[in-house]
């Protein structure tokens, strides 16, 4: 019998809320709807950002919902939690997406069956997390999974048919696709929550970012990876410039077509 999974979306996000609100929009639209979204609004430090008007009218249609799965009487955890803090490096950003909701709603992160990068930048049609939940079905008991993507929206010009993968940084033999499709259990998130401080960590980042690093060391520790082969027809992978910090992409903003 096919489950439906419960996905805790990450998403950390600077400078960017013109594009964050599309990707709330993104997950609203989702047709696999048994989701957390965790949206962690980084600042510069001294500043004071409200988003909050960005995105309101988004998640208020969440709020009342009339049965709780959790307790009796009280409301049920928040479909969309959202909070801000100073801009860190990458990986405290994205951490602080799932250690947030530990904290502060554990009826959340102890019943939710993988976490699911959700960059602010990218499109996620609304068939994108039922592929997911359709694929860790077929294939299960794997604690990373991730997908080939076909779809690139470079700048304006938008490529189909194709098919992408990892960006490099991780050994041959990761069975990994493209690292902002990624989808992880609570085993792989709590030991990339406990390694910030464990040089083994960084060694094996590659020269690379956040999910290089996560990715290595999973492999380092035998973690299982599933790779979707057949690219995923509901995702669109956007490479853009822009000025200034948070503007274009972290890591290939250089590859942006004129």
């Amino acid at each position: 019998m096919e489950r439906n999974l419960k996905f805790l979306l990450i998403t950390p996000s600077f400078k960017r809320p013109y594009m964050l609100r599309a990707s709330i929009l993104n997950s609203a639209n989702q047709t696999h709807t048994n989701f957390h979204h965790s949206i962690v609004i980084n600042h510069e430090e001294g500043s004071d950002y409200n988003y909050e008007l960005l995105y309101d009218d988004i998640i208020s249609k969440f709020d009342k919902v009339p049965d709780n799965p959790f307790k009796e009487g009280g409301n049920l955890p928040p479909k969309y939690i959202i909070s801000y803090k100073p801009n860190g490096d990458q990986q405290e950003n994205y951490i602080t997406t799932i250690t947030r909701i530990i904290k502060k709603y554990p009826e959340i992160y102890n019943t939710i069956d993988y976490i699911l990068k959700w960059d602010d930048d990218e499109i996620h049609k609304s068939d994108f997390l039922k592929s997911i939940n359709d694929f860790i079905n077929a294939n299960p008991g794997y604690h990373i999974y991730s997908s080939q993507i076909s779809n690139q929206l470079n700048n304006y010009h938008f490529y189909t048919g194709n098919s992408y993968g990892h960006l490099g940084g991780v050994p041959d033999d990761i069975d990994i696709g493209h690292p902002a499709t990624l989808a992880f259990d609570r085993t792989a998130a709590e030991m990339i929550l406990l390694t910030p401080e464990d040089k083994d960590y960084w060694e094996f980042r590659g020269g690379g970012w956040e999910d290089t690093a996560w990715l290595n060391y999973w492999n380092k520790h035998n973690l299982k990876f599933k790779l979707n082969k057949d690219p995923n027809p509901n995702y669109v992978w956007h490479i853009h410039g822009g000025r200034g910090p948070g503007a274009g992409n972290v890591s290939i903003s250089d590859w942006v077509a004129d």
